[in-house]
């Protein structure tokens, strides 16, 4: 309602069948949520709560759900995503990582991540082609008990898209 969206998802599992699920989890009911609030208008995309995301193929970010495998591992946190025109369209996120059934709060496992898109083609103005450069940059801050440094891993991405005439070929640098 007026740019505005609002979700959950709860999920109720019966105790864990020996062999399925880790030891620590089996004899315990399993209750798993997710939940988002969002705000779209005039270029803005504005989301908090669960996030599922996915950056280029997904190789370097990439948040999804598959209930028949048993898989959620959405972030926690905030999304933000400005689209200027057709033709740039830069994201932000911050968020904690899904540890099985529940977030790290405790463990201060946290992902922030950025975005740019570029269209050549529609910045140009170009017709019956494609052409679109884009890249990503990915943190994830891991907190490990009894080290003296916590480690930081950073990710790089850099994408090449262009498509004519039904042809399209896409290239990606990690």
């Amino acid at each position: 309602k007026g740019g505005f969206s609002f979700g959950t998802q709860v999920e109720l599992y019966l105790p864990a069948l020996s062999g399925y699920f880790p030891m620590s989890l089996s004899g315990q009911r399993m209750a798993r949520y997710d939940y988002y609030a969002g705000f779209n208008s005039k270029g803005w995309d504005i989301r908090v709560g669960s996030l599922f995301e996915q950056f280029g193929s997904g190789l370097i970010l990439r948040t999804y759900e598959d209930r028949t495998l048993g898989v959620n591992n959405a972030l926690k946190g905030a999304r933000v995503a400005y689209t200027f025109g057709d033709y740039l369209t830069i994201k932000g996120l911050y968020g904690l990582v899904r540890q099985d059934f529940d977030y790290n709060y405790n463990t201060s496992s946290s992902v922030a991540a950025a975005d740019l898109s570029f269209s050549i083609s529609n910045a140009a103005k170009l017709d019956n082609i494609d052409l679109s450069v884009e890249g990503s940059v990915v943190n994830k801050y891991e907190s490990l008990s009894g080290e003296a440094t916590s480690p930081l891993t950073t990710g790089y991405s850099a994408r090449l898209n262009f498509g004519t005439h039904g042809f399209i070929l896409k290239g990606e640098y990690m």
